[in-house]
């Protein structure tokens, strides 16, 4: 975390006419953002962030901007920043009500979609799903790319239908890439001189697969449809993306070049649903820090590295729009990374009341409902403009630390003068609720 920036105190007075209280039922307060949901529901590509992961109240949020966008603004696909292949059995519960919410899932790794408040929007995206026609329904799909577990599952399954012979010869070769090559994921090898020799394998094994589906893609189309062969040749992009992502976290670990790839290949997923959905828009449910528009927080600037609402931003222009969501004081839930894998500890902390001088204090002074930041007219005052650009806000990893304090990202946050468009702001919060199966030893 960055030292804190020298105090600066806020312009309470100028910022308060840009604050817009949203009192709340659940429709009722999101309808008091009519003419800004008009101004951002036409962008092709529209951000919807957090300020961390593990917050109830800040997801709650996400998803009451969400059902309101689907309800009003004919939004139909919501993507999420958890694993491409992972999302596909929410999306085919949501769509077609294949099992429950609840195990769909369990299928993702990432404990942070695993909570009550996601249960709970599956389930409503189910229920207004169900009677309308297949192609007016709301789509779910993942934009991250770091596990070859699922794509692999899922190719496998694919070639069993279309091309068992090749499923079979190739069977160990997927059971690698089944079984995760991820540095992290392999504690029985400290040197990590198994883990190179898979990843090597794996990336042999995509190269072959890519092949194999672009041979045999008519093939492939007739045995099935060209929407299922387009979904099982993207599990193997997929696999391209994580195979690299793990060469990267072998050679420098998970720091700026590992994020800067996973940003790259998250943006590059955004643009293949555009692709492949019948539709003109997408929200993006995401970290307020991937979907910020800058790049000027690294030492290196490199605009390889820049994060994933940098290079949206690049990519659309006005036509990528950012909701950023924030909180004043409460309490988070995080891993303790410290807790034995076959035990996983998930503890709520209480996170300090934030600095005077830093946003979300200010923002708790001015309001003491959930309410709406016009980041655009605020910035229009060069006093407000200066103090946001430079104000400390939230922004932490979903991993325990109990030295976090208020829980801030220093000169690691947004840029509020310039990076979004808009802030939805919770004075309070509570830590999210997880599904039971989470802690349970195979969870």
């Amino acid at each position: 975390m960055s030292p804190p920036s020298e105090q600066v105190t806020p312009p309470l007075e100028e910022l308060a006419g840009h604050v817009r209280p949203l009192l709340a039922p659940e429709f009722d307060g999101m309808n008091r953002l009519g003419d800004v949901l008009a101004s951002v529901a036409d962008a092709t590509v529209l951000g919807i962030g957090e300020p961390g992961h593990g917050i109830r109240d800040c997801h709650r949020l996400q998803h009451r901007l969400c059902k309101q966008l689907v309800r009003e603004h004919g939004l139909r696909v919501v993507a999420l920043e958890a694993h491409a292949s992972e999302v596909r059995a929410l999306d085919e519960y949501v769509v077609r009500g294949i099992g429950s919410a609840e195990e769909a899932m369990r299928e993702l790794s990432f404990w942070v979609w695993q909570t009550e408040a996601y249960r709970e929007f599956l389930e409503w995206l189910r229920a207004f799903n169900a009677d309308r026609p297949v192609s007016d329904r709301v789509r779910v799909h993942g934009i991250d790319v770091q596990s070859t577990s699922a794509p692999a599952e899922r190719v496998a399954s694919y070639l069993e239908a279309v091309d068992p012979g090749f499923r079979d010869a190739t069977g160990d070769a997927l059971e690698l890439l089944g079984e995760g090559i991820q540095p992290h994921t392999r504690d029985d090898d400290p040197d990590e001189t198994r883990t190179r020799s898979h990843v090597e394998t794996a990336g042999e094994t995509v190269a072959t697969l890519a092949d194999r589906f672009d041979d045999r893609r008519e093939a492939y189309i007739d045995a099935t449809d060209e929407r299922a062969f387009e979904l099982a040749r993207r599990h193997v992009k997929v696999l391209e993306y994580a195979v690299d992502l793990a060469r990267v976290a072998l050679e420098d670990g998970h720091g700026v070049t590992y994020g800067g790839r996973r940003d790259g290949a998250m943006v590059e997923s955004v643009e293949w649903l555009l692709e492949f959905e019948p539709h003109d828009s997408i929200a993006v449910v995401a970290a307020n820090g991937h979907l910020r528009t800058g790049n000027d927080h690294h030492e290196d600037a490199d605009p390889q590295h820049g994060p994933l609402g940098y290079h949206l931003d690049r990519a659309f222009g006005d036509d990528y729009r950012v909701l950023a969501v924030e909180f004043g004081t409460g309490s988070v839930r995080m891993l303790d990374a410290d807790s034995e894998a076959q035990a996983r500890s998930f503890p709520a902390q209480q996170l300090d009341s934030p600095p005077a001088d830093s946003l979300p204090a200010a923002l708790t002074a001015l309001t003491d409902d959930t309410a709406f930041v016009d980041l655009a007219a605020a910035s229009e005052d060069p006093a407000v403009a200066e103090w946001l650009a430079n104000a400390d806000s939230h922004g932490f990893a979903p991993l325990y630390d109990d030295d976090r304090d208020a829980g801030l990202a220093g000169n690691w946050g947004l840029d509020y003068s310039r990076e979004a468009d808009g802030l939805l702001f919770v004075p309070e919060v509570d830590a999210a609720e997880l599904l039971d199966f989470v802690t349970e030893p195979d969870g």
